[in-house]
């Protein structure tokens, strides 16, 4: 099956698509959304009410403000995709993991990261990056998380400006609204 990607030109309807497809106070097992969107979306249009919130959650330090962020997870990783693409852009290797098995086994009811994967190659002037989610919630949380995506795939822009369009693709275990 090929993926069908929707063309937008704002983030902002990646969480309008996602609030549709994902029931108020219900959710979605194995939801995937994928879009078309143009890099001077992800350059020039950031989800301002969130910006400062995603760098937050973006940050190599975990903040005083959270219990736990994806930078104290992610370490060097979005170094590492920025490496990988610079030397081979179809580079299976262009991703980071936030956890390993051994922090999922042992967490209990400790929190611990929903956005998991991010995996990306350039392929005929296009990004294409995959993000995986073992949770998330699509009525708040999205937006931080879209946000935090845009800011990654921008620090890759700036790195490495050969795409002209990024082709996003999120796949959540379980998508859901409360």
């Amino acid at each position: 099956m090929k993926t069908e990607y929707t063309e937008i030109e704002s983030l902002e309807e990646i969480i309008n698509y996602a609030s549709k497809e994902t029931p108020h106070d219900s959710f979605t097992i194995n939801q995937i959304l994928s879009f078309a969107i143009p890099t001077r979306t992800i350059i020039e249009k950031p989800l301002l009410d969130v910006e400062h919130e995603a760098s937050l959650w973006a940050a190599r330090e975990c903040p005083e403000e959270l219990h736990i962020n994806h930078g104290q997870y992610i370490d060097n990783g979005l170094d590492h995709i920025i490496t990988e693409l610079t030397h081979k852009q179809t580079s299976n290797r262009a991703l980071f993991s936030l956890i390993d098995q051994s922090k999922i086994s042992k967490s209990g009811d400790n929190p611990i990261p929903s956005f998991m994967i991010m995996q990306c190659a350039i392929h005929q002037d296009e990004l294409y990056c995959t993000v995986y989610f073992r949770a998330l919630e699509v009525t708040t949380f999205l937006r931080i998380n879209i946000e935090e995506i845009r800011q990654k795939i921008k620090i890759i822009y700036d790195a490495i400006p050969r795409f002209r369009a990024v082709k996003l693709t999120i796949f959540a275990f379980r998508a859901y609204s409360n």
